[in-house]
């Protein structure tokens, strides 16, 4: 029987103040970063998830369920004790719950179990509903009535209800099912809530889920709270997720500082779990720590369950006794003669804290909780947090004298770095100062105000002579690339040349010390290969090397690419160029045979769409293929596996490049006169050769124009089709019902019995008759169109045009071998298509609408929805299920049921299900067999002698595919501006990370695109910063010559560095956040370290190699 237990709620206001503020409540409600969605619309789902923690927190169930609708609404779901509905017959509690802020919402402190909650206080489930357009809460809870007294209490039933809100306004509320007291003694009731809510597009500027911010916000929850399961599912995407942590906090640390160099005694996070009591109130604290070799520390806090990014009194208190723990056992054991700073002993320190306070004194600051308030809080913390270290240290002597030793260590550092800045700034000349004579390319800013100038940091000196603003604009233009600052400790980075000029020229400090006040840049800091054997594929039908290319003079190349949804398209390779020599190669060999040998740091996408450097891959990784054969007539085909089927080559190079062509010929057509066979438009090779695909040698032209130019005797032919003999023959082949296939193309229709019953149904009405083409001034005359208006207003054509609608939307998935079911149909079907359950209900069943779909023609329509997404999802779970059947085809097995699902992971369909997404076995095994190119071994090579290495640029897809049917990335020179931007950020991330906090670093946005033309004599340029934007204005740029730009340093220094760079009314820049450079940071220490297992581990973690087929 479920347990009894019931509250009620208190009201104070509604939710109109939510709704005119509701970043007072959940934050920003706008886009503030790609990729991310608006912080309030994050928060609104953390707020309901917090409830559904209280309950398994207070012993209440141990699973949470999230899923993400299709229509981007959300339901949570939990084994709670349910929302109390209010007495009898009223949803008083229910409705106070969601529509009055500042009322708990909760179970009374008396009651309920747990005394440390998640929850809001009277903000969580409110402000979720004040921002939604539609809330509904489905829940079953212990009913209770009014007693004679006037108190409400529990009468020992429960109850299912179902109520709907829009906002204030309760739009639908019932009693799904009783159960008596007597009736709940002897029936399991199972209690829970289901929350379900559709986030109001009017109020946030996106209401699309992005897994960016979701993900870290469930597995927290997870971490925070051991034992239980927090389930994701996405039903836009097919994506499911689940996290639960036995561990809770230690695993998460071991997580976060994977990739870390840890101290070599401290195998473990060091944890903290107790119970703390302040004040006769109970708090729990939670604490996981390890230290690294880095300068920066990371300390993450929690309060009941919720991100405390301000932090508040537990971190005070978590700080005051790590700071004790350490200076008293260090001057117990005589290891130091004077004791430390708080920033010595948390220089290198991860750590996470959750402090679980008691419902009653709970407080935060701010309506969004990123600061707790709860002054007990730091005694409560401090005293469980020194214990614990305390009695660690003495457990341990080896690591706890390490950690003293790099505390100490730390220490120097930081007393260095005071000196090295004072130094810096007391020095007014080169002969005093060393570093201000390393700085020498240092272009100052005059400005004696700090608070006025800005830093821009360029890769060369050539970007560093652009116009500037000398008052205020200092430029430091840097020489090649950086070295890796995690490479380096403070004293190394003090002595090399490049890391010490930025450093010394900022002058605000390193590590814990660096003082973003004492800047010399108040206004801010802006951050602006193959060998020659190596073949590439080209349209022509052939492959050409690198030093074929290079010594036939080819400045561009027609090749195979790949665009941003996963298809294969052709693109026009220019710059074919060496680009340096290396004597360090990597060769990698595939199980066709072929043999690639490139430079370690080239870029190979895998089948997953993920890029990953040559010297990363390893033996079975699966790379993205291009498979081509040649049909029984000489036509090239390759494998579509977007598609999943093999197209022509020609036709997709045409309908590429040639669109405008295309559309000529169907204006011929349209204006020609032909025969039913020949109403289309077809692409022609002008040289005969099948194989030269090349857009040159490629045209549309109609299917008469096309038999044109086969036919021997083409003029001959063409007279004999238009003449009444060539009609009248006809007609006796119709009425004999010979005319096969053959004479009409085939289009499944022309040809078919259907095909020969309507023409004989036609003749015996009479309608071939010689002066036919009378029909036609007929069909344009007043009395048709009234006749057809009359039918097209007849129940009889209403009928018809429905059937048809449902039908080409059948059709449609049936030709792209997804199943016919409810989701599939919605997702795909015909805009004007009735509803999945009215048009199953119009046929009666799946099969008959099957049936009659393939009756039909195929035909293009304008779909319910923007689909693209949705091929994504769908290709990759078919690679996923690819990944198995090839596995099995390559042990050369038979792929038989038992086999499959005996091979495949827990997130991979089932065989029937894996069937039916393809169509049919067959389609299965075909794209199985096409699905990926393996990788058989890798080898690092060094050569005696240097070799000359290449590349091509390819512009818009910046890839192209090599002859040995492997997908690589081009060499943009763009891409040593992000490398170098990326070792930048890494700079700071190490050693002035509180330039980053406080917003003073930025990176300024390249033009990728000039359009120029000349004007009287004088160049006017328009600067496009995106593919998009460019795609956008193209109209507009008539007589304008477009080019790609390869760097900053190829720009006029007056005019176009200027408006890129300095010119603050037209140069694109976005600010840094902490975020930003923590990755930069991390993934240029793994994969550009020595540690080749870092390496290995970020490819593990990065692709998605669950369920690999190849081991």
């Amino acid at each position: 029987m479920a347990e009894q237990q019931y509250v009620t709620v208190d009201t104070k206001e509604g939710l109109d103040g939510m709704r005119a503020k509701p970043a007072m409540y959940l934050g920003s409600t706008g886009v503030l970063m790609q990729g991310h969605a608006p912080r309030a619309l994050t928060q609104m789902a953390q707020e309901v998830i917090s409830n559904s923690l209280d309950e398994a927190l207070a012993g209440h169930g141990d699973v949470v369920d999230v899923v993400i609708n299709e229509d981007q609404s959300m339901s949570i779901i939990d084994q709670g004790r349910g929302v109390p509905k209010g007495p009898d017959k009223t949803f008083d509690a229910v409705i106070r719950s969601c529509t009055a802020p500042h009322t708990s919402g909760k179970f009374d402190d008396a009651n309920y179990a747990g005394e440390n909650t998640t929850g809001t206080h009277g903000i969580g489930l409110k402000a979720t509903n004040a921002i939604s357009k539609k809330l509904i809460v489905e829940a079953t809870c212990a009913s209770s009535t009014v007693n004679k007294s006037g108190e409400i209490v529990a009468d020992g039933g429960f109850v299912q209800y179902y109520i709907e809100f829009e906002q204030a306004t309760v739009l639908e509320a019932k009693e799904i099912k009783r159960w008596s007291k007597k009736e709940a003694e002897t029936e399991e009731v199972k209690t829970g809530t289901k929350i379900t809510f559709w986030p109001d597009d009017t109020i946030l500027e996106s209401i699309e889920w992005t897994l960016n911010d979701l993900e870290p916000r469930l597995e927290a929850s997870a971490f925070l709270f051991p034992g239980v399961e927090v389930r994701l599912e996405d039903r836009r995407s097919d994506v499911e997720r689940s996290w639960k942590y036995e561990n809770g906090l230690e695993d998460y640390i071991s997580n976060m500082s994977k990739g870390e160099s840890l101290l070599k005694s401290i195998k473990k996070p060091i944890v903290v779990d107790t119970l703390s009591e302040v004040d006769n109130y109970t708090f729990k604290v939670v604490a996981a720590l390890v230290y690294s070799d880095d300068m920066n520390s990371i300390i993450e806090t929690y309060a009941n369950g919720v991100p405390t990014k301000e932090g508040g009194p537990h971190l005070d208190g978590f700080n005051a006794a790590i700071l004790k723990a350490i200076n008293d056992f260090a001057t117990d054991k005589k290891l130091i003669k004077q004791n430390f700073r708080l920033s010595d002993v948390t220089e290198g320190l991860i750590a996470a804290l959750h402090v679980q306070v008691p419902s009653k004194i709970f407080e935060t600051e701010g309506q969004t909780k990123e600061k707790l308030a709860t002054v007990q809080a730091r005694t409560a913390t401090y005293q469980a947090v020194y214990q614990a270290l305390s009695n660690f240290f003495y457990d341990n002597l080896d690591a706890a004298t390490e950690i003293v030793e790099k505390t100490e260590a730390a220490r120097q550092a930081r007393e260095a770095a005071a000196k090295s800045r004072k130094d810096s700034k007391a020095s007014k000349d080169a002969k005093r100062s060393k570093k201000l004579e390393i700085s020498s390319k240092l272009k100052q800013a005059l400005s004696k105000d700090p608070k006025k100038k800005e830093l821009i940091i360029t890769e060369g000196d050539s970007a560093s002579n652009a116009k500037r603003d000398k008052m205020t604009q200092a430029i430091l233009g840097i020489r090649g690339k950086i070295r890796n600052v995690f490479e380096l400790t403070l004293a190394e980075a003090l002595t090399n040349e490049e890391v010490s000029t930025i450093i010394g020229s900022i002058g605000a400090g390193v590590g814990s010390e660096c003082k973003p006040e004492d800047s010399n840049y108040g206004a801010g800091i802006y951050l602006a290969c193959f060998d020659g054997e190596t073949k590439v594929k080209s349209l022509d039908g052939k492959s050409y090397s690198f030093n074929e290319l290079i010594e036939s003079n080819t400045k561009e190349l027609w090749v195979y690419s790949m665009d941003a949804s996963g298809r294969v398209v052709p693109a026009l390779a220019k710059n074919i160029r060496k680009t340096g020599d290396r004597s360090k190669m990597v060769r990698v060999t595939l199980d066709n045979g072929e043999v690639i040998e490139s430079t370690p740091e080239h870029l190979f996408m895998t089948v997953d769409g993920v890029y990953v450097e040559s010297q990363n891959l390893r033996s079975g990784q699966s790379l993205m293929p291009l498979y081509t054969k040649l049909d029984e007539r000489g036509y090239e085909l390759f494998y579509s596996q977007a598609d999943g089927r093999y197209e022509f080559t020609h036709r997709m190079v045409a309908r590429n490049v040639h669109s405008l062509e295309k559309s000529l010929a169907e204006e011929r057509l349209k204006n020609e006169e032909h025969h039913a066979n020949q109403n289309s438009v077809q692409v022609h090779h002008k040289d005969e050769n099948k194989l030269n695909n090349l857009p040159e040698n490629l045209e549309y032209n109609t299917a008469k124009e096309h038999w044109n130019h086969h036919a021997k005797d083409g003029e001959r032919i063409t007279r004999y089709n238009q003449s009444e003999e060539r009609l009248d023959h006809l007609k006796d082949l119709h009425k004999e019902g010979v005319y096969n296939q053959s004479y009409f193309g085939n289009n499944g229709y022309n040809g078919s019995d259907r095909h020969k019953n309507d023409l004989k149904n036609a003749h015996s009405r009479g309608v071939y008759k010689k002066d036919y083409r009378k029909l036609s001034e007929y069909n344009r005359s007043d009395d048709h169109a009234k006749i057809v208006a009359r039918t097209n207003a007849s129940e009889k054509h209403i009928d018809s045009v429905k059937r048809s609608k449902i039908l080409m939307s059948v059709r449609f998935l049936i030709d792209h071998s997804m199943p016919v079911d409810e989701y599939h149909y919605e997702m795909y079907r015909n805009k004007s298509a009735m509803r999945f359950k009215n048009a199953l209900e119009y046929f009666g069943s799946i099969d008959l609408m099957i049936e009659e779909a393939l009756k039909t023609e195929p035909r293009e329509f304008e779909h319910a929805k923007d689909f693209r997404f949705s091929y994504d999802s769908d290709r990759k779970q078919k690679n996923q299920i690819a990944k198995v059947v090839r596995k099995i085809l390559d042990a050369n097995e038979s792929v038989t049921e038992d086999r499959y699902n005996s091979e495949k992971g827990s997130r991979t369909p089932r065989f029937d299900r894996a069937v039916e997404k393809f169509g049919s076995y067959e389609n299965l095994i075909e794209y199985a067999s096409n699905y990926n190119h393996k990788v058989v071994s890798v080898e690092m090579i060094e050569y005696d002698d240097v070799k000359p290495v290449y590349c091509m640029t390819v512009d818009g897809h910046h890839n192209f595919f090599l002859d040995s049917g492997v997908l690589v990335k081009n060499c943009d020179a763009d891409d040593d501006g992000a490398h170098i931007t990326a070792l930048l950020l890494s700079l700071f991330y190490k050693f002035m990370r509180n330039l980053i906090t406080a917003g003073h670093v930025y990176v300024i946005v390249p033009p990728l695109y000039k359009a120029e033309r000349y004007v009287k004599g004088k160049p006017e340029i328009k600067m496009f910063f995106t593919e998009q934007e460019l795609a956008a204005a193209r109209p507009t740029l008539n007589g304008y010559d477009i080019i790609r730009y390869k760097g900053l340093g190829e720009m006029d220094k007056d005019t176009e560095a200027f408006d890129a760079i300095t010119n603050r009314e037209t140069r694109r820049v976005v600010q840094v956040t902490i975020e930003d450079a923590m990755r930069a940071a991390q993934m240029m220490k793994v994969l550009m370290g020595d540690d080749a297992t870092l390496r290995s581990a970020w490819i593990e973690s990065s692709i998605d190699f669950d369920e690999m087929a190849y081991s």
